[in-house]
């Protein structure tokens, strides 16, 4: 019999979005997950949380990682993963030498 693989980029991607949540909410209340978590989110300062939240993450992730099935579930992982330890990279913002000070 015919067996379709790929029924299109958008459902492809719904079908692993949805796969994601689904090890997602297995795995996201592993005890040991929810303490880094909690130790995260207790943080005293912001690049401490930001340290903390990527190997809060990276745990999630392997784990989630490790449960996955399919390689193309693997990559979407991957993915998600490289996306949310992104969004905790802090910028070195250097202040513009004010015009005065270049003029001289």
């Amino acid at each position: 019999m015919f067996k379709q693989t790929s029924l299109g980029k958008e459902a492809d991607e719904a079908r692993l979005h949805q796969q994601w949540r689904e090890l997602s909410n297995q795995t996201i209340n592993n005890s040991d997950l929810v303490a880094a978590r909690a130790h995260a989110e207790a943080a005293p300062t912001d690049f401490l949380k930001r340290q903390r939240l990527r190997v809060y993450y990276t745990m999630l992730y392997d784990r989630m990682r490790a449960k996955a099935q399919t390689p193309e579930l693997k990559n979407y992982i991957d993915g998600q993963k490289a996306q949310h330890l992104g969004a905790l990279a802090q910028n070195k913002v250097r202040p513009s030498p004010s015009p005065a000070a270049t003029a001289r």
